[in-house]
């Protein structure tokens, strides 16, 4: 639980209680002991300077089917919330992860609990990512001098974000830097987008500190 709400403070987004420091008798009293009550819990979390973006976490103690699905999705609605991640004990079937996907109204993201026994930022091997503010994409499929064409209006429209910048000093386009996969634990976590560049810095080897770009795909 503690390291969900970690993962929410990396994503810029906060929560009315400071559950990082919260003692197990203090969440029992405020979230509870039993399975139901850990089911019925929502954790709200409101984007920081953006009052409007709000997301809600929930912990499904049983196998997340369509019914389920719904009914979260319904309580999510509920709480004005236009996104929602699931925090399962068992992975969700197969239909109900096409559902999922197909579903253009609402942002999901499925993880399992255990994914959480250890916040993944904090990991020896795990280096530093940054990921910069500019969300404007090229579709990989089209052609090259499309995809170009449709660098150069994008680029237009995002002079004042990281990413422009970015492509602007090194004379790039995003096409042309290494990437990295949308379904990488790393983008899960920090809910990266396609399109989004993510600045990597690791310490340590021969120069000390080394710094790369990727971008999602």
């Amino acid at each position: 639980f503690r390291n969900v709400t970690l993962m929410l403070e990396a994503r810029d987004y906060y929560t009315a209680h400071d559950w990082k420091s919260t003692s197990l008798k203090t969440f029992e009293k405020k979230v509870g002991s039993t399975v139901a009550e850990i089911e019925d819990f929502v954790l709200h979390a409101t984007k920081v300077g953006n009052e409007k973006e709000k997301l809600c976490v929930f912990f499904p103690q049983q196998r997340v089917n369509k019914a389920v699905y719904t009914a979260l999705r319904a309580k999510a609605r509920e709480h004005d919330c236009s996104a929602f991640i699931l925090c399962a004990k068992v992975d969700m079937t197969s239909a109900t992860r096409a559902q999922i996907n197909a579903d253009p109204h609402f942002k999901v993201q499925y993880f399992t609990d255990w994914t959480f026994l250890v916040n993944l930022p904090d990991h020896d091997f795990v280096p530093e990512h940054i990921v910069l503010s500019g969300q404007y994409s090229c579709v990989p499929r089209l052609s090259f001098s499309l995809t170009c064409a449709l660098w150069v209006i994008a680029s237009f429209f995002a002079i004042d974000t990281e990413k422009a910048d970015l492509l602007t000093r090194y004379k790039v386009h995003e096409m042309q830097l290494p990437r990295i996969k949308k379904e990488d634990p790393i983008a899960q976590y920090y809910g990266m987008k396609r399109g989004q560049v993510v600045k990597i810095i690791r310490h340590g080897g021969v120069n000390g500190r080394h710094v790369t770009y990727r971008v999602v795909f």
